[in-house]
């Protein structure tokens, strides 16, 4: 009998890889590619805002029997992030335009039957050259959500997303009381 060196070398380096490996551990995958869309215009701001206003609006009507005449959902209010960048003043500015194009009535100032929160966050990940975009609408009524929608976009001019940094003090502004 013969022994094939080639099979038991093979045998042997599974078996020694074999030992390194941990069974239990869970194989890392890729997520399958979709596309993704990319903002590269300040009108595709408007655009942006018209889509998740309008998803928000009919999950409203849909989920909660609202609609902008009934009157359990009479007064609706757009926050204003904090530190609003040009990014967020604009969005705003759309998605309220678009709701108020819609009927709804919108306040210009809080608070209101149904709060919606608007936010943004930004992601420059390592293996893309793009900046990413998450922006998501909140419609709650006091601390239960009413409709939630987010989307996942590509930005160009990641300037015009940075937040604003709050003001500084003025110390020729400042005034000193006593001694």
């Amino acid at each position: 009998m013969r022994f094939a060196p080639l099979p038991l070398a093979a045998a042997l380096g599974a078996v020694l890889l074999g030992g390194c490996t941990n069974p239990g551990a869970p194989l890392p995958t890729d997520f399958a590619q979709e596309p993704q869309q990319k903002i590269q215009a300040v009108r595709q701001w408007q655009t942006v805002a018209a889509s998740l206003a309008e998803r928000l609006s009919v999950m409203m009507i849909r989920d909660n029997s609202c609609t902008p005449q009934a009157a359990l959902c009479d007064v609706l209010y757009v926050h204003p992030a904090a530190n609003a960048s040009t990014f967020d003043a604009a969005f705003r500015e759309a998605f309220v335009s678009y709701l108020v194009g819609r009927g709804w009535n919108v306040a210009q100032d809080g608070p209101a039957d149904i709060e919606i929160d608007l936010d943004s966050r930004y992601a420059k990940l390592a293996t893309a050259p793009e900046v990413e975009a998450m922006v998501t609408a909140s419609a709650r009524r006091g601390d239960r959500y009413l409709a939630r929608i987010s989307d996942v976009y590509y930005i160009t001019s990641p300037e015009l997303y940075a937040k604003a940094t709050p003001p500084l003090y003025d110390p020729a502004r400042l005034t000193v009381k006593g001694d």
